[in-house]
């Protein structure tokens, strides 16, 4: 449901205590959240991406997200990578890149 909504999912569990899960959950309902994520990749044509994460529709204050991704070939020219994010946060579009090398590091084995 909180997925659909746009929400956040609470889960209490055993001894937990509901309180801090209730204010965490009021505290993202009274901010602003992001919205309209996308990630794209500039990779050379040589090299595919493999998206494993599930999309990630809506983030909050405080929240961390990871995506996981698999890239698989070889480049024989461009030793460089770009990934880019693209969010709306109180209705103002933000766009980040992260540039990243392809090669190997030297002591990697």
């Amino acid at each position: 449901m909180a997925k659909e909504g746009g929400g956040h999912a609470q889960f209490i569990t055993g001894t937990d205590r509901m309180q801090p899960k209730v204010m965490q959950s009021l505290r993202f309902a009274l901010q602003p959240a992001v919205v309209d994520i996308s990630v794209t990749w500039d990779l050379p044509k040589e090299v595919s991406v493999t998206v494993l994460s599930p999309p990630i529709t809506t983030l909050f204050q405080g929240q961390r997200s990871l995506i996981y991704a698999q890239l698989t070939g070889q480049s024989s020219e461009a030793a460089e990578g770009c990934v880019t994010l693209k969010y709306s946060l109180a209705g103002h579009p933000s766009e980040n890149q992260l540039h990243f090398s392809l090669r190997p590091a030297e002591d990697a084995g």
